[in-house]
């Protein structure tokens, strides 16, 4: 099996207009059985299965963000052309490319997520293994039970600070169905 050592990246139009990006890698694989309705220079999509865990501690790859060290602020990245969006930024910081030459060289980066405590978002270190689509493996940094906060990658990645005030979801609900009540 050979993989490109580089991505082709394809974008176009979706339902409703939306724009849709895509990051490939032409794989070839040579069928050592033969395979009915399968011939010489057909293509398929397929999902590959790197590698796979059970009982495995995750969270959703939402929560998960990548700051300065010690520091906990956004990373700053210096592009001569253009800056990614943070949308472009998460969506490279899940596929593992994320370009790190371009950051600044006295940035040393740490990946973590904010865990819920007592009503504050608290910065956690945090060690990620096996990612897929909608989850990544941490293997250090939280343990099964902690409550973890999700949101868009820039508000986890440059608004949110550590020990900021925080409120869960359904108590904001809670709270502004008992001021229609009250």
């Amino acid at each position: 099996m050979e993989i490109a050592s580089s991505a082709s990246n394809a974008s176009g139009s979706g339902d409703f207009g939306a724009e849709v990006s895509a990051t490939n890698f032409e794989v070839s694989v040579v069928l050592i059985d033969s395979v009915p309705g399968v011939r010489p220079g057909m293509s398929s999509t397929v999902d590959i299965e790197t590698d796979y865990r059970t009982n495995a501690l995750s969270v959703p790859i939402q929560a998960v963000a990548v700051r300065k060290k010690g520091e906990g602020e956004a990373v700053t990245l210096t592009r001569e052309t253009e800056e990614l969006s943070s949308r472009q930024m998460a969506e490279q910081v899940k596929q593992g490319t994320l370009d790190t030459t371009k950051i600044n060289k006295k940035d040393e980066l740490e990946t973590g997520v904010f865990r819920f405590v007592n009503g504050e978002a608290v910065w956690v270190q945090v060690r990620a293994g096996i990612a897929a689509d909608r989850y990544i493996e941490i293997m250090e940094g939280v343990a099964e039970g902690d409550s973890i906060i999700t949101g868009p990658y820039r508000s986890l990645a440059r608004d949110l600070k550590d020990k900021d005030k925080v409120a869960l979801e359904e108590e904001k609900k809670k709270e502004g169905e008992e001021k229609k009540q009250g």
